[in-house]
């Protein structure tokens, strides 16, 4: 039988739990984990990156998901950005809330000649590219990547075992750009609120059959449809369950807002990390560190 290549794989569902008890911990979570920002930068870096976060079936800083993130991507904990050392949580940052610049920075490193040869660039002393430089071309890599899968790993060429990797970092990294939100996207927490706020009022209309327009449930639909590709996505989830924050019933941000539907309440979590990505978004360093708070 043939197997594809490497794709996200959908996550687990959040188990039921209750509301009110969430925004108690998730209270006690932020308080624990957001701290106030060093004097020395206007954005809180160093309390971003301890977050805590499953990842990999375990409970980890959001640093260390960074550093394994971009080790795998890119050969390195850091990355050289205008000739400056950006740290692995400052990467990340990027990747998760900015993505159109994160796709600018040469992270994904290629140094087989006949990967970049398929890819249709030209080998030099560089061996580091953007994911710009790569999107023409990955179908053409997910397809060779699919070929080299169905091959046994001992029998694989150099190139073969090569693309499969460049197209396993491919999928890590859209998986963490679709993280916290769709990649690219803007006024992310505007948009939650507005559904939120419109969701709820038509859902228990279209139950009590005085339901809203046809129209109006299909855009909810559509806007459904996104958070559970957010769901589904997400390589690491932020919210922590009704157990605690040393258990390992969390959920990736956009089951926490889907599962927000049954539960009549929306996991503060939510909120909280819609905010931040805006207001990193827009420069607005007050407005991240009050998210943090």
């Amino acid at each position: 039988m043939k197997r594809a290549a490497p794709r996200a794989p959908h996550p687990r569902s959040g188990r039921t739990w209750a509301p009110w008890a969430a925004v108690g911990l998730f209270a006690v979570y932020l308080g624990f984990c957001f701290r106030a920002p060093r004097a020395d930068s206007p954005y809180p870096l160093n309390d971003f990156a301890r977050l805590p976060v499953l990842a990999g079936g375990r409970i980890k800083p959001l640093d260390t998901l960074a550093r394994n993130s971009l080790l795998m991507i890119h050969g390195r904990q850091t990355l050289q950005v205008h000739n400056q050392t950006q740290s692995a949580a400052a990467w990340l940052l990027d990747v998760l809330y900015r993505a159109p610049q994160a796709d600018q920075e040469p992270v994904f490193e290629i140094d087989n000649p006949d990967v970049l040869g398929m890819i249709g660039i030209e080998q030099s002393r560089t061996r580091y590219y953007a994911l710009n430089d790569l999107k023409p071309k990955l179908a053409d890599i997910e397809a060779q990547a699919n070929q080299a899968q169905n091959v046994k790993s001992e029998d694989r060429s150099h190139y073969q075992s090569a693309v499969l990797a460049l197209q396993e970092r491919l999928v890590l990294y859209e998986r963490l750009e679709n993280s916290l939100q769709i990649a690219g996207a803007v006024d992310v927490r505007a948009e939650v609120r507005d559904y939120w706020e419109r969701l709820l009022p038509a859902l228990s209309a279209h139950l009590t059959r005085k339901g809203p327009p046809a129209s109006r449930l299909k855009e909810l639909a559509h806007a459904a449809e996104k958070y559970k590709f957010i769901a589904d996505s997400a390589a690491f989830f932020p919210l922590p369950g009704a157990r605690g924050l040393d258990k390992m019933d969390w959920v990736s941000w956009g089951q926490g807002l889907l599962d927000g539907i049954t539960r009549a309440h929306l996991n503060p979590g939510v909120d909280a990390y819609a905010a931040m990505g805006d207001a990193y978004r827009a420069g607005a360093a007050a407005a991240f560190n009050s998210a943090l708070q």
